[in-house]
């Protein structure tokens, strides 16, 4: 590639061969200077020419000189000897100040044919060369050699005798090179001067030649006018702008590395930040414009080019630049946050007890505002290093706390010593106040809560109108987290208050969310039946802070939503959720609150008769505390249901009892919050003691009558089972029209199945198979085929063999939620109006709809409507 000519290049080759061949046909020596830009291609001219010359035969001496080289004496003079094999030579006149000697030597190698000279970048040449070179050229006006010198433009060195004395002896001739144009860069390429591929070579490059040689050499197989182009630069390009970026006076590399700290935004701090008088950034600047690093507006063409500036900053000097920069956007009066960038790039001079540590603090508070937890975390953290002042700290700790508290509450626990300390010296904000609140409560430390609400009671709003706010949030989410504390403060049923909580929950989806108030709040519309609601508000929830640092809010939403899936019947669904909501969060960061996915999932297992999983996860650690909570009332719930289905009836019944008990100490005892009742009739029944086991299930009926139409229907079926003298039949009608319209599917289908069950008991089969169609209707949308077929064939029932017989079934290879699914896509529903039907998110429909494309092999809704209708055709008839 470095031997590629543009046809623009082609005039100032063919003007160094003109000059030689003058030398050579006996014009005498003369000299020529190829100026330009770093990376302007004067390297490469240069090469190519001598590469022809060498070709023919010519005696040529070369040299580049180095800035690293320019205080060894003679060095640019020691390589014209070595370039043609007189190295030793040189060096046995080199220690001698007589520059004859050294010129008798020089003249000895060129002889009387025609020779070639050559430096590369001679501003970079020593002294002591310089002046033999000006030495011999004055003796060489007899001779045939032609002088090429390679320089960024006039002065040549920056040597003012070389550079005045240089055109006195021999005729100097001028070869200024510019940038490649569009024109240059389409023939290099191989393209069309109008294409978009050279177009964005040439916005890329700016026409520097060394950086287009290198996009050429990245460039991959197959690009062309739609390729990719250089969207992508890769570490070639990367080295070139380094190349470009090290052969720039020292100044211009300063600028560079100042811009790369700084940015673009605050042009009038950047001398300051390069350490640069305006008078020597202006020229760097133009430098940099020049070698078109930089676009005309002061930008950098590509943030390679910033990453390769920043990189060649030492890690010393680059702490030393983010320092000048924080200085000078703190004089501007800049925030907090876009200071504290520079600042964490420059710790480490950073003095103890300085004004960073204020601006850390600040800005960690800033950005834990924007969603940026782990930033914030950061921010504090290096707060809590720079400073010993009180309020600072406390100030840092505080918002450590919270940036935790939403990825690793565990971790946010640790902080609760200094965090009470703070409070008590009155350091901490209501904000701050209700972070300490909310730890407490999670990790159970329902005394401390006490003794801090206390305070803020004694204190009254004087100090903080917004301490009011903390109070009612607090004494709302208390009826769950320390339920024995929090009387009168809750509801009797402890359910809360329904009706405010979508006020609540949308005050969420604007400002920061209290995970502890939202949890109280979402339980409460799912003890208020409002099990939609509570759906919708989870994933707009989910959806809103989607991508976001919130593990926490993730964790629990998904948890909420694993309850919601449980309690509508689908139980392989609340099951997955719940997993997926225990492993986001090791246990330690669930706090109290593991009581409630791990219930959840235990339900679900006991429920899919996967005893096994639910033995396991019981066997899991949990906090002491969480037993005095309403999740371990859940907890204590779903161990005596395991223990009930595994034939333990007796360890069965204490759990049910012990969570009554303290149902009803802690004024909680709502039936959707843990049917106790329920689970102590079936204990009972299970150990014979039927008259114990109906007198519960009247009491669960006359408790759940208006508040939890799940419990009451259960409870009502569970006496037509127990009592043999009931109107069976009555019972379970009355259940099912308690059911109907509700989100309780699986109690729906299990009602409709016993139902069906009773009709065929006493000779209705017209309403027993009608009935039992129904309940596999409804046992298909909550995934409970299984358990409502097993009902519906329990004992003789040969009448409904053939119910759903897998010759009938006309989608054997779909689940059956996504037939369910496929059928109502097919009909023409929305994605919407069928989670609406079936109680699924959006997200959950259209991933069944994926696995439903994949097993039937078609790729559109529209293919539905064929294959279903076809095989529904098929089936029909078959008959």
């Amino acid at each position: 590639m470095a031997t590629m000519v543009p046809a623009e290049r082609t005039r100032h080759l063919d003007a160094l061969r003109d000059s030689f061949e003058a030398c050579a046909s006996g014009g005498g020596s003369r000299v020529v200077v190829v100026s330009g830009p770093v990376g302007s291609g004067k390297t490469a001219l240069l090469h190519t020419f001598v590469e022809t010359q060498v070709g023919s035969g010519t005696p040529v001496l070369s040299a580049t000189g180095s800035a690293g080289e320019r205080s060894r004496p003679l060095g640019v003079i020691g390589q014209l000897f070595g370039s043609v094999g007189r190295r030793s030579g040189f060096e046995l006149v080199a220690a001698t100040p007589d520059m004859d000697d050294v010129c008798s030597l020089l003249s000895d190698v060129v002889g009387d044919e025609p020779a070639l000279l050559c430096v590369d970048d001679i501003h970079h040449a020593d002294d002591r060369s310089l002046e033999t070179l000006l030495y011999l050229h004055r003796r060489l006006r007899g001779t045939r050699v032609l002088i090429v010198l390679t320089a960024p433009g006039l002065p040549y060195t920056g040597n003012t005798v070389f550079d005045v004395e240089l055109g006195r002896h021999l005729p100097v001739r001028h070869l200024p090179l510019e940038m490649l144009t569009t024109a240059g860069i389409a023939e290099l390429l191989g393209e069309p001067a109008g294409c978009p591929l050279v177009a964005d070579y040439a916005d890329l490059s700016g026409g520097n030649p060394l950086l287009v040689t290198a996009l050429l050499g990245e460039r991959r197989p197959g690009d062309g006018e739609t390729g990719p182009g250089p969207s992508r630069p890769g570490p070639g390009f990367a080295a070139a702008v380094s190349a470009c970026l090290h052969r720039v006076p020292a100044p211009a590399l300063q600028a560079a590395r100042g811009l790369a700290v700084l940015g673009p935004t605050w042009p009038h701090l950047l001398a300051d930040v390069a350490g640069l008088s305006q008078e020597a950034l202006d020229r760097a600047l133009g430098t940099l414009a020049e070698v078109r690093l930089l676009r005309d507006g002061g930008t950098f063409r590509h943030p390679v080019i910033r990453d390769a500036a920043l990189t060649s900053l030492a890690e010393a000097d680059r702490a030393a630049t983010h320092l000048r920069a924080a200085s000078a956007l703190r004089r501007e009066g800049l925030d907090a946050a876009a200071i504290a960038g520079h600042l964490i790039e420059a710790e480490a001079l950073v003095e103890p007890g300085s004004w960073p540590a204020e601006v850390f603090a600040g800005a960690a508070g800033d950005v834990l505002h924007d969603d940026r937890p782990e930033l914030a975390i950061r921010y504090a953290e290096a707060a809590l290093r720079a400073t010993g002042d009180q309020r600072v700290r406390s100030a840092a700790f505080a918002t450590l706390t919270r940036a935790q508290w939403q990825i690793n509450p565990s971790a946010a626990g640790s902080h609760l010593p200094e965090l009470r300390t703070a409070f008590r010296a009155g350091h901490l904000s209501a904000e701050d106040t209700r972070v300490l609140l909310n730890v407490l409560s999670w990790n159970g430390r329902t005394a401390e809560v006490r003794d801090t609400l206390d305070r803020i009671a004694d204190e009254g709003d004087a100090a903080d109108p917004r301490l009011s706010g903390t109070l009612a949030a607090v004494r709302s989410w208390s009826r769950h987290f320390a339920p024995a504390e929090s009387r009168p403060a809750c509801s009797p049923d402890g359910a809360g208050n329904p009706a405010a909580a979508d006020s609540v929950l949308e005050d969420f989806e604007h400002q920061g969310v209290d995970v502890a108030l939202l949890l109280s709040t979402l339980l409460t519309l799912i003890h208020a039946d409002r099990l939609a609601a509570a759906q919708a508000w989870c994933d707009r929830l989910l959806a809103r802070f989607a991508g976001r640092e919130q593990l926490l809010l993730r964790a629990v939403l998904t948890g909420v939503t694993a309850d919601i899936a449980l309690r509508r019947g689908d139980l392989p669904e609340a099951r997955n959720r719940a997993a997926e909501a225990l492993g986001l969060m090791c246990p330690g960061s669930w706090g109290v609150v593991l009581g409630y996915p791990l219930g959840t999932h235990v339900l679900a297992s006991v429920a899919l008769r996967e005893f096994g999983e639910a033995d396991a996860l019981l066997r899991r650690r949990t906090k002491p505390e969480m037993l005095d909570t309403t999740f371990g009332l859940g907890y204590r719930h779903a161990r005596g249901h395991h223990a009930l289905a595994t034939g333990r009836p007796h360890a069965a019944l204490q759990d049910f009892l012990a969570c009554g008990e303290l149902a009803v100490e802690w004024d909680v005892d709502h039936p959707a919050l843990a049917p106790w009742r329920t689970g102590a009739g079936q204990a009972y029944l299970a150990l014979g003691r039927t008259s114990e086991a109906l007198a519960m299930f009247d009491d669960e009926i006359a408790h759940a009558r208006g508040k939890a139409s799940s419990v009451h229907a259960a409870a009502l079926r569970l006496t037509g089972h127990a009592d043999p003298e009931a109107d069976r039949l009555a019972l379970l009608q009355q259940s099912v029209s308690l059911l109907q319209g509700s989100e309780h599917l699986l109690e729906l289908a299990t009602a409709l199945a016993e139902l069906s069950n009773e009709y065929y008991e006493r000779g209705d089969s017209k309403r027993s198979r009608t009935t039992g169609r129904r309940a596999m209707e409804v046992a298909q949308r909550c995934e409970a085929t299984g358990i409502t077929r097993d009902l519906l064939l329990s004992g003789d029932r040969f009448d409904l063999t053939g119910l759903l017989e897998p010759d009938e079934d006309p989608h054997r290879e779909l689940t059956a939620r996504e037939a369910g699914v496929a059928r109502l896509a097919a009909d023409g529903l929305s994605n919407k109006a069928i989670g609406q039907k079936l109680f699924l998110s959006v997200s959950t429909v259209e991933q069944h709809l994926t696995k439903v494309f994949r097993k039937l092999d078609i790729s559109r809704r529209a293919d539905l409507i064929g294959i279903l209708g076809q095989r529904q055709s098929g089936k029909s008839g078959s008959r």
